[in-house]
């Protein structure tokens, strides 16, 4: 009787130690690599490959902090490399010309305007109307062919590269709406969109898919996916790299 109880306990530690072996990647970053990329991909390559992902959607310069620090694998941006060193010294972090890391483009990303399903009568706006609204200059929707509704804008807190791009591409720097009502990451910031009647946002290209939300037609603002290593990637991590650009194009967001 003791020595069964005895190799039962040892079967049990052995399925423990392995478990805690179980090799995992820890990925973090901002919402078009994460949303558009990674969760999509994230099972069928646990599934193929054993190895775990660990997914963190904190915005990628928090992403590029804590690569630097070395407690993520992965920092992931919708920005090419050099626009985020560019984000990284406007936020106080300098890290020079990056020499020290490697970037890779694992894909593209167009970033989507999400409305309020109430706002399907706009079927489309122009770039001066998104610099309206989003500005705070355009109140109300009656303004560009929609129902008598004010505008709310909704504000991710943690897409800093989104934010970036679009003030840059779309609202030639103008500052956001005094009035905006903040979110957390793209997921959030979809919720809030979808329960928010006279709502308006900007999320990378998987946050159309779903109930509740409006999509209308706007010029496009696209921009590179980047992933970002300290140093050159690892075994597991250049598995990760190859299996996106390989098998994992099934799945990633287009």
């Amino acid at each position: 009787m003791r020595l069964r109880f005895l190799t039962i306990v040892a079967a049990m530690l052995c399925a423990a130690s392995g478990m805690s072996a179980a090799e995992e990647i820890r990925v973090g970053g901002g919402a078009a690599p994460i949303e558009n990329i990674f969760r999509k991909i994230k099972q069928p390559f646990e599934a193929a490959t054993g190895v775990q992902l660990s997914l963190r959607a904190d915005g990628p310069d928090k992403a590029f902090i804590e690569l630097a620090a070395g407690r993520l694998d992965v920092a992931a941006a919708g920005l090419s490399y050099k626009d985020l060193l560019e984000l990284m010294k406007k936020g106080g972090h300098d890290f020079g010309t990056g020499a020290e890391f490697k970037a890779r483009v694992i894909g593209a990303d167009k970033i989507q305007v999400l409305t309020h399903r109430d706002l399907t009568p706009v079927k489309s706006l122009t770039k001066d109307q998104l610099k309206g609204l989003f500005s705070g200059q355009i109140a109300n929707w009656k303004q560009v062919g929609g129902p008598e509704l004010p505008v709310v804008v909704v504000f991710s807190t943690k897409t800093p590269g989104t934010n970036k791009l679009w003030q840059e591409r779309i609202m030639d720097g103008a500052d956001w709406a005094a009035t905006r009502r903040e979110s957390g990451d793209a997921a959030q910031l979809r919720k809030m969109v979808a329960g928010t009647p006279g709502s308006i946002g900007i999320g990378p290209l998987a946050a159309e898919q779903g109930g509740g939300i409006h999509s209308p037609e706007t010029p496009e603002v696209a921009r590179p996916i980047t992933a970002v290593t300290k140093g050159a990637p690892s075994p597991a991590v250049q598995k990760l790299l190859d299996y996106i650009q390989g098998e994992g194009q099934q799945f990633v967001a287009k």
